[in-house]
């Protein structure tokens, strides 16, 4: 699997521009009036939806949507492998 993800941290709430929305949890939105706009999962979510799909987690690089992580796509990427 490769695929291009919003992931946050499964601690605090998540970075800018996304935000908390009860309506989506865990998910978080870039903006609650269109979520479908950008939507961001906790890692942990992420991880658990690979292992239930028989898929093993094989590294997730920074995109550059966080500043503080760089990147060389705006979304992170996620590589797995089937199990």
């Amino acid at each position: 699997l490769f695929a291009t993800w919003f992931v946050t941290e499964d601690n605090g709430p998540p970075p800018p521009p996304f935000s908390a929305d009860p309506a989506l949890a865990p998910a978080a939105t870039s903006d609650p009036a269109a979520p479908e706009t950008a939507v961001a999962y906790p890692e942990q979510w992420l991880r658990q939806r690979l292992d239930a799909n028989c898929l093993e987690l094989e590294a997730i690089h920074p995109g550059s949507w966080r500043p503080d992580r760089g990147g060389l796509t705006l979304q992170d990427v996620v590589v797995a492998r089937r199990r």
